[in-house]
């Protein structure tokens, strides 16, 4: 399978299961699933997955990471840097996304610490899908 027909087939299957097609929010499941050390829903780590899923599923077949700047998801969910990080770590842990910093070059200037996230499709489409008792439970615990 290319990349090309990977990309359609999960935008496909997202919008089928995983989305709310009628509503385009994001699945329910993820308010039991993904939740914090407290047992609690994790609106934070649910925010930055929504926010990934969104450019993912808008983004070209070629696309696997994206760039977002601290400040950006700041400014948006009003929390600060250290909450976001551990938010990101969170999700990193569950296996659900992965982090990277990389220095990129801007007219032939280095420009450091950039974060990029990548998200675990696969992992992301199984907890929206999967079926059972336990369909409730902490995911990644």
């Amino acid at each position: 399978m290319t990349i090309h027909e990977e990309r359609a087939f999960y935008n496909s299957a997202y919008k089928s299961k995983i989305l709310d097609s009628e509503k385009g929010n994001i699945p329910n499941i993820w308010y039991h699933k993904i939740i914090s050390e407290s047992d609690k829903q994790d609106n934070l780590a649910i925010g930055i997955l929504s926010e990934l899923l969104g450019l993912y599923l808008q983004s070209n077949p070629h696309t696997r990471g994206f760039q977002i700047a601290y400040l950006q998801l700041s400014t948006k969910f009003n929390y600060s840097r250290r909450q976001l990080y551990n938010a990101i770590v969170r999700l990193e842990e569950k296996d659900l996304i992965q982090r990277r910093r990389a220095t990129i070059e801007v007219d032939g200037q280095p420009l450091g610490n950039f974060l990029f996230l990548t998200l675990n499709i696969e992992e992301l489409f199984q907890i929206c899908t999967e079926t059972g008792k336990n369909r409730g439970a902490d995911y990644g615990s």
